[in-house]
C-alpha cells in the first residue's frame, strides 16, 4: 500500500476502482482510460492528487496493469498518486476528513453489487465531504446499470442537499448528470456539464454550489414564537423585521412554509437532559428551520446551526431617566417601579418607542446577533447563508431594517458606564484604610499578648514594693492607721511592705 505523508497539504483525488469485468468485449465497448477525465476533473476543481483503492475481488491482472499504468501517467503529469484498500476506505476518508480540504472520490460501478458496495459506503461516511464521480459502464443501453442511471429517482445513496456527485452514465460522451437530494428522501438529478475525449469537460457552471441550486423546491417546517418581537404570523401572513425576510427568502428558493407555534424560545432542562420550546423543536429536528429573536449562547451554537447574522445590535441596560414624569397611563414596569431591563438596541426599537416615560440606558459593551435557527449540520445552511449574503449585498436587508427599526427618535440621554478605572481612587482609599486598620489591630494584639504573657509568667510570686513610689494626693486613716492608696505610709526608706503583686496593680 502506498500512503501519503502528513505533510502533503494538498486536495486529494480519491479515486475508487471497483470494476469486476465478465469479458473482453465491454473493455472494448467502454474505454477504462479515465486519465484525461479524471485529469479534467483534477484542474476544475484545483485538486492535486489522486488516490486510488481497490477491493479484493479486483485482482485480475489486466486490470491491475491498467491501475498501475494509469498511476504511472497520472504522476508523470505531476498529480499526486496512491492506492488504499478498499476495507480500509471508511477508515482513511474518516482520517483525511480532518487533515486535507475535500476530496474527489471516484467509483466505477458495473454491475449490481458494485452499486451495493457503495451504498454501504454511503451509510458510513459523510456524504458532504468528498465530491463525487460516479462512472457507470455497460455495453448498450440496455444494461441494468445503465437504465438505473438514467433512470433512478430513488436516493438509495444517503445525499444530501450539500452532496455534490458528478455521475457518468454508460460512457455517454454528451452528458455528465449531477444527483443530490432536497431533504434526504427526494432525488434530484440535474445537468453538470459535457464530456468527450477530445474536448474535455465543457459547460460547467462556475458559479458556487448553492448560486447553482438556487432553489430549494420543497416545503420546509418552519418554528415561531407566538409573542416575538421580531416575527409575527397571522391569517396565513408573515410581519415584522424577520417576517418580510422570511418570506422574501420563500420567494426566492421556491419554499412552501408550514408554520408550526411554541409558547416559549427554550431553555435547558438538566433534569431531563432536552430543550424545550422553540429551541427544542428544532434541535430535535422536528422542524427544519426556527425563525424569532433566539440568542446565540455556547450552549446553544454546540447543538444548533445559526444563519448569517441579519443584523448586529448593541446590548444596554434601559431604565426610567431620573425626575421624569409619567405621560400617560403607564404599563410598562420599568416606568412604574425601581427596575430596569436588558435588552438589545434592536429590541427596543421595534417596540415603536412606546414606552410611557423618558427611559435612559447604560452602555454593557455587548452586542446581540439576531439569526435564523437550524438543526446541528443542517443541509439548508449553506444555501440560505448564500442567499442571504446576497439579501445583504443588494441592499434587501438595509430596506427591511429601515422599514422595521425607527431610526427618527426622541433623543435619549445617555450614561457611560463605570469602568475599573472610575473607581480607582475609590477603591485604593477604601483598600488603603482596611489595611491601616489591620496593621493598628495587629499591634495593639501585639501589644495585649506580651503585656498578658509578662503577667503570667510572674503571676504567684511575691515582690517587694517600695511604698514611697506610689504616693498619690489623696490619703484617709481608719482605727488610727494613715493610708496612702490602701498603704500604710512609711517614713524610712528602707521599710517595705511585702504583699502579692497578683492583687496589686500602679
Amino acid at each position: 500500500m502506498i500512503f501519503l505523508c502528513p505533510e502533503y497539504r494538498e486536495i486529494i483525488i480519491v479515486v475508487i476502482i471497483k470494476v469486476i469485468l465478465s469479458s473482453s468485449s465491454q473493455l472494448q465497448s467502454c474505454s477504462l482510460d479515465y486519465r484525461p477525465l479524471l485529469l479534467s476533473l483534477n484542474n476544475e476543481y484545483r485538486t492535486s492528487g489522486i488516490l486510488f483503492t481497490s477491493s479484493e475481488n479486483y485482482l485480475s491482472d489486466e486490470l491491475s496493469t491498467f491501475v498501475s499504468n494509469m498511476i504511472k501517467n497520472i504522476s508523470n503529469d505531476g498529480v499526486l498518486s496512491a492506492v488504499i484498500d478498499y476495507n480500509e476506505l471508511t477508515t482513511e476518508i474518516k482520517y483525511y476528513e480532518s487533515k486535507i480540504p475535500r476530496p474527489l472520490l471516484v467509483i466505477v460501478i458495473n454491475e449490481e453489487r458494485d452499486l451495493i458496495a457503495l451504498e454501504t459506503l454511503s451509510k458510513t461516511i459523510d456524504m458532504n465531504y468528498p465530491v463525487w464521480l460516479i462512472i457507470f459502464t455497460g455495453s448498450s443501453k440496455n444494461n441494468s446499470m445503465c437504465d438505473y442511471c438514467l433512470n433512478t429517482s430513488v436516493n438509495e445513496l444517503s445525499l444530501s442537499f450539500r452532496t455534490e456527485m458528478i455521475v457518468w452514465c454508460c460512457c455517454d460522451p454528451n452528458y455528465l448528470h449531477e444527483w443530490w437530494s432536497i431533504d434526504g428522501k427526494n432525488f434530484r438529478r440535474g445537468y453538470f456539464g459535457n464530456w468527450s475525449y477530445e474536448t474535455g469537460v465543457q459547460g460547467v457552471n462556475k458559479n458556487s454550489l448553492f448560486a447553482i441550486r438556487s432553489a430549494i423546491n420543497a416545503p420546509l417546517r418552519i418554528a415561531y414564537v407566538k409573542n416575538s418581537v421580531f416575527f409575527k404570523y397571522r391569517n396565513g401572513k408573515m410581519g415584522a423585521f424577520m417576517g418580510d425576510i422570511l418570506s422574501e427568502l420563500t420567494k426566492t428558493l421556491n419554499i412552501t412554509p408550514l408554520m408550526k407555534s411554541e409558547s416559549i424560545f427554550g431553555i435547558y432542562n438538566e433534569d431531563e437532559k432536552t430543550w424545550t420550546g422553540m429551541v427544542g423543536s428544532v434541535w430535535r429536528r422536528d422542524v427544519d428551520m426556527g425563525v424569532g429573536e433566539v440568542t446565540m449562547t455556547v450552549e446553544r451554537r454546540e447543538i444548533l446551526d445559526f444563519t448569517l447574522p441579519l443584523i448586529l445590535s448593541p446590548c444596554r441596560l434601559y431604565f426610567r431617566e431620573p425626575n421624569s414624569t409619567l405621560q400617560w397611563s403607564a404599563y410598562f414596569e420599568v416606568c412604574i417601579e425601581k427596575a430596569a431591563f436588558y435588552a438589545s438596541d434592536a429590541m427596543r426599537m421595534s417596540m415603536n418607542n412606546t414606552f410611557p416615560c423618558d427611559i435612559t440606558y447604560i452602555e454593557t459593551g455587548r452586542y446581540d446577533s439576531l439569526a435564523m435557527v437550524l438543526p446541528r449540520k443542517s443541509p439548508y445552511t449553506g444555501i440560505l447563508n448564500h442567499q442571504i449574503h446576497k439579501f445583504r449585498d443588494r441592499g434587501i436587508l438595509n430596506k427591511f431594517i429601515q422599514k422595521h427599526f425607527n431610526k427618527k427618535e426622541t433623543k435619549i440621554n445617555t450614561y457611560t458606564a463605570v469602568t475599573i478605572r472610575g473607581v480607582a481612587p475609590i477603591l485604593v482609599v477604601f483598600t488603603g484604610g482596611i489595611t491601616f486598620a489591620i496593621i493598628l489591630l495587629v499591634i495593639e494584639k501585639v501589644i495585649f499578648f506580651y503585656a498578658r504573657y509578662t503577667a503570667t509568667t510572674r503571676s504567684g510570686s511575691v515582690t517587694p514594693i517600695n511604698v514611697q513610689h506610689f504616693q498619690h494626693s489623696f490619703s484617709f486613716k481608719v482605727k488610727g492607721h494613715h493610708f496612702i492608696n490602701g498603704a500604710t505610709k512609711v517614713n524610712n526608706d528602707n521599710d517595705k511592705f511585702l504583699f502579692p503583686r497578683k492583687n496589686y496593680y500602679p
